[in-house]
Parts: structure tokens; C-alpha cells; sequence
């Protein structure tokens, strides 16, 4: 992981890696040979979609996944349609992640956090007060940072794709079964229903998260395995611009996607 080029333990990847416009959003990619700083990489991609070649960045570190705040399941704790989640179909499980106990990375967690706020400020609206998202409040004067996970996505059917389309599991586990939306596990009975009504358009995007044996973690096990515990993480990163609503200043939002 420290070989890759994209560790936040050090300041290495500054040089590989530009925010580039998809859509209304901006992501973290890597940067293409000829380009020399981030605000001529926007003004060089200033439209959806980016350049084919224009690959999104594997940023990473190692960390503590924290107990607290922790929504890294198969339902994401959902109890009903609400400002942040109006549909079942669109929750993200998520978590937060803290300075991990292992040396060297309990040292090096610092500069992982420095380079998550250098990488948020490269990336700011003119005239947005705020920034959201990205960092909560630990313990006392800790500053922790939030992943996330969209955990369904629309069937390749239904979005008008070729029906071959494999999902994110497809081929890493020799029973794919337990990853289908027909056997995926809920806490709540809220949650079971709203699963029941979007299985007809949806499947299951799983998190990706193997064990210490190298096998991909099952969904029932997502609590039990990943609570507390010490990760290598490998994310990507987004940036949208929110613009004024009810009489709130508009803010950045940035999210750390799984």
C-alpha cells in the first residue's frame, strides 16, 4: 500500500493526482502525464464527461474503523424515508475512521488528516462558507473523517444495460448468492420492507472488505467484523458544490466513497 503512490502518510501523491468535472460533481483522479497543477486541471476539464483515460485516484491509508458512529451494515441503520434518505435505494452504509494503535501509521494519521484537508481545500466553491462531509469530531480534541458506501445500484435491465453486466462480487467468492438483493440480510423491519419494494429494480452493491484469510467478508458479518477494527483502506473521493437553500449559504459537501 505505501508503494502505490496514493498513501496519504506522505505527501508523495500531491503530483498524481487532479480534481477533474463528471457531471455535476468533481472527483479525485490521477493526473495525466503534461498537467502541472489542480485549477489548470479544472479549467482543462470543465465538462461531463472527463477523458476516457482519466482514471479515478485509489487514495489510501491504514485506520481504525471507530464503534462509534458506526453504520457500516447491510441496511445502514434505515428506519424510514427521511431528509437524507427519501428511498431505501439510495442509503449508504458508513462509518468513521480514527488513529489507529499500529506504528508507523498511529503517527503518520496526522498527515493522513493534513492531506484530506489539503485535498478538500484544492477543490472550494467562491463565496461557499462551508465545508461538509468529510471530517467529524472524535474523542476530545481528535478529528476523525467518514467513509461511505452506496450499498444498492439500478439492475443493468432496468438502466438499459447489457444484461452480462457483472456486479462488484461477481467472480471474488465462489457463492455469489449471499451478495444477491433476494438473500440480502436487514435489521429492521422497516428496512425488510423497503428491501421488498426495490428488488424488482435493484441488486446489491457489497462493500468490498476482506478478512484477515484474504476472503471477501459477508454481509452478515459486516457488524462483527468490521467494528473496531484496524483497516487498509482504499477509497475515492467527490466534491459537490450545494447552492443556497431556505435561506442557508451554500457549502461543499465532499464524501470519501468506498
Amino acid at each position: 500500500m505505501m508503494g502505490t503512490g496514493f498513501y496519504l502518510g506522505d505527501n508523495l501523491f500531491h503530483d498524481r493526482v487532479t480534481w477533474a468535472w463528471e457531471g455535476c460533481a468533481t472527483r479525485l483522479a490521477i493526473r495525466p502525464e503534461g498537467l502541472d497543477s489542480a485549477k489548470q486541471d479544472l479549467a482543462k476539464y470543465p465538462s461531463s464527461p472527463p477523458p476516457e483515460d482519466l482514471a479515478l485516484a485509489p487514495i489510501c491509508a491504514v485506520v481504525k474503523i471507530s464503534s462509534r458512529d458506526f453504520w457500516l451494515t447491510t441496511d445502514a441503520g434505515y428506519r424510514g424515508p427521511s431528509q437524507i434518505w427519501k428511498d431505501f435505494s439510495e442509503v449508504k452504509a458508513s462509518c468513521a475512521c480514527e488513529q489507529p494503535d499500529m506504528v508507523p501509521f498511529k503517527d503518520d494519521f496526522s498527515t493522513v488528516t493534513e492531506n484530506l484537508h489539503w485535498l478538500q481545500d484544492e477543490v472550494t466553491t467562491s463565496g461557499f462558507p462551508g465545508k461538509k462531509g468529510l471530517f467529524i469530531q472524535g474523542n476530545e480534541a481528535s478529528i476523525w473523517f467518514k467513509v461511505c458506501h452506496k450499498l444498492f445500484e439500478v439492475s443493468p435491465l432496468i438502466a438499459g444495460e447489457d444484461k452480462e453486466n457483472k456486479s462488484a462480487a461477481d467472480g471474488l467468492i465462489s457463492d455469489s448468492s449471499v451478495f444477491a438483493i433476494e438473500n440480502w440480510p436487514t435489521f429492521h423491519d422497516v428496512a425488510a420492507s423497503a428491501l421488498d419494494s426495490i428488488k424488482d429494480t435493484h441488486r446489491v452493491h457489497p462493500i468490498l472488505a476482506y478478512g484477515m484469510d484474504g476472503k471477501l467478508i459477508k454481509p452478515q458479518a459486516y457488524r462483527h467484523q468490521l467494528d473496531g477494527a484496524l483497516v487498509e483502506l482504499y477509497f475515492t473521493l467527490s466534491h459537490w458544490a450545494i447552492g443556497e437553500r431556505n435561506g442557508s449559504p451554500g457549502n461543499d459537501l465532499h464524501l470519501i466513497l468506498l
